[in-house]
């Protein structure tokens, strides 16, 4: 009879325990229903990709209380007990073997970056995982000195570093079809944009259930600092770094808009015309989102206190959405980035860097590679802006306001001069500021939500940002 090596080695997960399993998952923190019982886990599909450690990818379904259930990839080893080498987190031990999570092994991520270099594809039954490399991928994959695991911010999918130079990422919850990261990188490479981790290569399943992309490689940018701690440090210090670097900030945004409104020829990238009946099917989808909203805040009464400036605010928030999606035209659709924010964006010392374009987390797929106006990417941004500015607020920090006004005046300076007579935007500046407001309320509520749910410590911000906005006047917005 042959141990958990060897059935890991060809794919066989059968000697985990499935309630060890769920419990192993529910705890990572890329398990994103930790509100939600879970009432059981399944392996969907496991597929081996080594012996050396023995390993495989696997899919496993989370079955929850509410009826509903999600996929998530789990990449097991097995090393022996006795095994010097102790990575990753345990999944489950027993007599002279030990299972973990691979990805934090650095035979584990040497092993998967040379199937990319090799292009390999690997099958069981009718299940395979298929890896794909991209020339900026070294020839020689050699074991890392070092590897680091990243924070990748709000922790829904697992990133690791090799020697400062390679960053690979799997992503945790699988939803069927391709991931718009990959899609993103491959499409702006190719067609001239620089601002971008250079993409080296990615992995995906197919077979049952589902085909999905399950993670990539890219570049790593060394002696890079994020968008929002240099926001927050620019705030306690009183400093005045966006007030000088904000506009190129929007230059470059604006000029990753064009290219990817720049090839007609491409289905999935080619812009296309959009309605005015397209913004007020809108407003009336989020008109309903209005509801749910309050109806979660009322729910929650150990965070009355902290709602308590926009509980009563429901109506004036409908009313403004009906007001904003008055426009006559609102521009052309494109594929955006989703979720465009300072924890999106490095800042080199010379050069801005776009990270992590697979969009709003809690969304489905298919919506996430929708097209959409452009501006809910600007509007993303300067959310973000006011989203530092209202921390800096609960934290006593004097100035906020003055420096949210000047960032966000120098953000959309830079992003108009460089999408200035592209068609993108609809005509007139006050088209355009009534949809930047419209797509801000709609990222306010998408905040004040997603910390009601996710992180309570956080909602008296996402309260103060959305206060703020609703005190500002479209017409007077900065």
């Amino acid at each position: 009879m042959s141990g958990p090596r060897e059935q890991v080695a060809r794919g066989d997960l059968a000697f985990l325990d499935e309630g060890t399993l769920a419990s192993f998952i529910r705890e990572r923190r890329w398990f994103g229903a930790k509100s939600t019982e879970v009432v059981g886990a399944h392996v969907l599909a496991a597929v081996p990709l080594g012996s050396s450690p023995a390993l495989c990818a696997s899919l496993v379904e989370m079955r929850l209380e509410v009826g509903t259930h999600h996929v998530y990839q789990v990449l097991v080893a097995v090393r022996d007990a006795g095994d010097d080498a102790r990575p990753g987190d345990a999944i489950a031990e027993g007599d002279g073997w030990r299972a973990y999570e691979a990805l934090d092994d650095p035979d584990v991520v040497v092993e998967m970056l040379r199937m990319m270099r090799g292009g390999a594809t690997v099958a069981a039954g009718e299940a395979r995982v298929e890896f794909r490399a991209l020339p900026g991928l070294p020839q020689e994959i050699a074991p890392p000195k070092e590897l680091t695991r990243v924070a990748s911010g709000d922790q829904s999918n697992s990133l690791v570093v090799l020697d400062g130079e390679l960053v690979v990422k799997a992503y945790r919850r699988l939803e069927a079809g391709p991931n718009p990261e990959v899609e993103m990188l491959k499409f702006l490479e190719a067609h001239g944009f620089r601002n971008i981790p250079a993409l080296a290569g990615w992995y995906a399943y197919s077979g049952p259930p589902l085909d999905a992309t399950l993670g990539l490689a890219y570049h790593f940018i060394a002696d890079a600092e994020g968008g929002w701690g240099l926001a927050l440090q620019d705030l306690e210090t009183g400093g005045d770094f966006f007030q000088r670097h904000a506009e190129y900030l929007g230059e470059v945004c604006g000029q990753m808009h064009c290219v990817l409104a720049s090839d007609e020829q491409d289905p999935d990238f080619a812009p296309e015309p959009t309605s005015t009946e397209t913004l007020a099917l809108l407003a009336a989808t989020l008109d309903d989102q209005v509801g749910q909203l309050f109806e979660q805040i009322q729910a929650r009464e150990d965070l009355a206190q902290a709602v308590a400036p926009v509980a009563g605010r429901g109506e004036e928030i409908r009313e403004r959405l009906r007001e904003l999606s008055k426009v006559e035209a609102i521009g052309r659709k494109i594929r955006a980035h989703g979720d465009l924010h300072l924890g999106q964006v490095l800042w080199t010392g010379s050069d801005w860097v776009v990270l992590d374009f697979e969009g709003e987390p809690t969304r489905p797929l298919p919506e996430r590679r929708r097209k959409r106006s452009p501006l809910r990417d600007a509007a993303g941004m300067l959310r973000s802006l006011s989203y530092a500015a209202a921390v800096a607020d609960t934290r006593g920090i004097a100035g906020a306001g003055a420096w949210e006004a000047a960032s966000r005046a120098a953000f959309r300076e830079g992003y108009l001069h460089a999408t200035a007579a592209t068609g993108l935007l609809p005509a007139g500046r006050a088209a355009m500021d009534k949809l930047l407001a419209f797509f801000e309320l709609e990222k306010a509520m998408y905040e004040l939500r997603y910390e009601l749910g996710h992180r309570p410590d956080w909602v008296p911000v996402a309260v103060r940002s959305m206060e703020r906005l609703l005190d500002r006047a479209w017409e007077a917005a900065p």
